[in-house]
């Protein structure tokens, strides 16, 4: 089962409130204001979620006239220098490869095997070009820190749909076990930990 973002993953709600841009909380108390259900727009709720790599997170809520029940939307902060690698018009990476040779060291190039992956690129495109896979909208980026759960309903929903378009379905599904390779959690994601690959049971 994969990993889901849980209350060990969440900070501090004050602390939140403090990071999350003033801009931000005055677009959603504008946008609280237009729903019947909401007791007092002003009333923001932010938890400050983690895990994330290239973004702030942020869960926000308001006390409804129901109660119990609260209102909630995810909030995305897109981080300071991400334009750098990721083109934010249209959120779909193009090219990159040949970008990232260009930039890195060649330490960084040998760490990250750049010289490697075009053929691995390769090889899995003409594997998968037959007519046996099953195509589909992937969302592309299955790793468990885009896979969320309210810890009330446990409903899932699942986030971050920048790199989501057509692909084998297989794909989506391999991804997602494969990124448990990494910790995104430590300062070195990218080093993978084979080890953590689940094993028949836990894929059944």
């Amino acid at each position: 089962m994969s990993r889901l973002v849980s209350s060990n993953m969440v900070a501090n709600c004050r602390e939140a409130e403090h990071s999350l841009p003033k801009e931000a909380q005055k677009l959603l108390q504008s946008l609280a204001a237009g729903w019947e259900d909401i007791i007092d727009e002003k009333e923001l709720k932010v938890v400050h979620l983690k895990g994330t790599m290239t973004n702030e997170v942020y869960q926000c809520h308001w006390l409804t006239k129901k109660g119990a029940s609260s209102r909630k939307v995810l909030v995305r902060i897109y981080g300071e220098g991400v334009d750098v690698f990721f083109d934010r018009k249209d959120e779909i990476r193009t090219n990159w490869l040949k970008v990232a040779t260009k930039i890195c060291s060649i330490e960084e190039a040998a760490e990250f095997e750049l010289d490697q992956i075009g053929e691995e690129i390769n090889i899995l495109e003409k594997e998968l070009s037959n007519e046996n896979h099953k195509i589909g909208f992937c969302h592309n980026d299955l790793q468990y820190g885009n896979i969320m759960m309210d810890e009330e309903t446990k409903v899932l929903t699942i986030i971050d749909y920048e790199y989501a378009t057509f692909n084998p379905v297989a794909y989506d599904i391999a991804n997602h076990f494969c990124e448990m390779f990494a910790d995104y959690h430590t300062e070195t994601p990218h080093i993978l930990d084979f080890n953590k690959y689940p094993g028949k049971a836990a894929l059944l």
